[in-house]
């Protein structure tokens, strides 16, 4: 856990949630912020192509657009359903296919945090796929009981390695569907928080599978964002504190959205108007409740994060940790780091979610990885021998 969400459990933002400024419409085509007074916090989105994504500017009256009964349109081609375990149950994929016919297919792939869904990668996958040319796909997976994913068996069964095999039959459905036969598939693994923990042990078992050494696919890459087994265990013991603070229920999905900016769970007002909604469920009298019981993977937290620091410096491929901080690494890494095994990059004034508030940043670092570590780059002197501020 990040000193942001130890500093929440602080400040009771909870008790502090004030009326609703917003002005809700049928379809929350647009959220309308009226200035109330000097601490409140005013979201805007940039209309010009000119405008830095990652910029957050305040000003005494703004309006947030947003569509949140589609959002995912601006940002990924497809939206997939894949069958998961039990009848009715399915996996939510979001995929943008890369535009290099005749060429071997190459993916990012993505998984987010616990409580947070496939769009929070809705930004950066977008902004990475413009970067690379449309030459590498995209994709993000909803982890089961989160985003749409949907699982009726009802058994909140969270242990790793259901995730991480969920995660692999989500990326071979990706691949076998979505890439042509010019080559190896080629892949890059991205994931936040809990994320991290699931990629980790998805390419480890990909690689006890032999899967990588019989040229199924070809793993290039590996990043973790805001991610340190340390520092996620020492934070559990926040979590109960955290889910009893939080509010239980919005009035509506403007407030949800409200919500966390006020509260700086998120800092990019562009980024939560996309991956918001999807972590709330309307009830039936209208108001919305979270998507995901947090409480009920209780039973898996330390078995998410322990062991991971030693799983993921032993993955076979490039890798690269994104910290908000540079107090978070544990002795495991601290030495990994100094012997060269990773690229450490920290970026500054963010939170917790980085690749939602600085999404440019994080695409800026995911392409110069890319291009350091894809099949056919130019060997060249590893940068992880000392840590980066951006």
């Amino acid at each position: 856990m990040s000193d942001l969400q130890k500093n929440i459990l602080k400040s009771k933002f909870s008790s502090a949630m004030p009326d609703s400024t917003y002005t809700r419409t049928s379809s929350l085509d647009s959220i309308v912020a009226e200035a109330p007074g000097p601490d409140e916090y005013h979201l805007s989105t940039a209309s010009s192509s000119e405008s830095h994504p990652d910029s957050i500017h305040v000003t005494e009256t703004r309006i947030v657009t947003a569509n949140p009964e589609s959002p995912w349109t601006d940002y990924f081609k497809l939206h997939e359903f894949l069958p998961l375990s039990g009848p009715r149950s399915f996996h939510s994929v979001y995929c943008t296919p890369p535009e290099n016919k005749g060429k071997a297919p190459v993916y990012f792939v993505f998984h987010h945090g616990a409580g947070s869904n496939a769009l929070s990668f809705a930004l950066v996958a977008s902004l990475l796929f413009r970067e690379l040319n449309k030459e590498v796909g995209m994709a993000s997976i909803d982890c089961r009981d989160h985003g749409e994913t949907h699982d009726t068996a009802d058994d909140y069964d969270f242990r790793l390695d259901t995730l991480a095999n969920d995660f692999i039959e989500a990326l071979w459905y990706i691949l076998s569907k979505h890439s042509s036969d010019a080559g190896i598939p080629e892949i890059f693994l991205v994931g936040h928080s809990l994320g991290g923990a699931v990629v980790s042990r998805a390419a480890e078992l990909l690689m006890e599978s032999g899967a990588i050494k019989e040229n199924k696919v070809r793993l290039s890459g590996i990043v973790a964002l805001d991610i340190v087994e340390g520092t996620a265990l020492d934070g559990l013991s926040y979590m109960h504190g955290f889910l009893s603070i939080r509010p239980s229920k919005f009035r509506s999905l403007s407030d949800g959205i409200k919500w966390h900016i006020r509260s700086h769970t998120l800092r990019n007002p562009a980024s939560a108007c996309i991956s918001v909604p999807p972590v709330l469920s309307e009830e039936p009298n209208g108001t919305y409740t979270w998507r995901t019981e947090l409480a009920r993977t209780e039973p898996f937290w330390q078995e998410w994060f322990k062991g991971m620091s030693a799983r993921f410096l032993s993955i076979r491929a490039g890798k690269m940790l994104i910290l908000a901080g540079t107090d978070r690494l544990d002795k495991e890494l601290i030495i990994g780091q100094m012997q060269g095994k990773f690229q450490l990059e920290v970026v500054s004034d963010t939170g917790h979610f980085i690749q939602e508030d600085k999404p440019s940043t994080v695409v800026s670092l995911l392409s110069q990885f890319y291009s350091r570590n894809r099949r056919d780059a130019v060997l060249q002197i590893p940068s992880a021998f000392s840590p980066k501020f951006v």
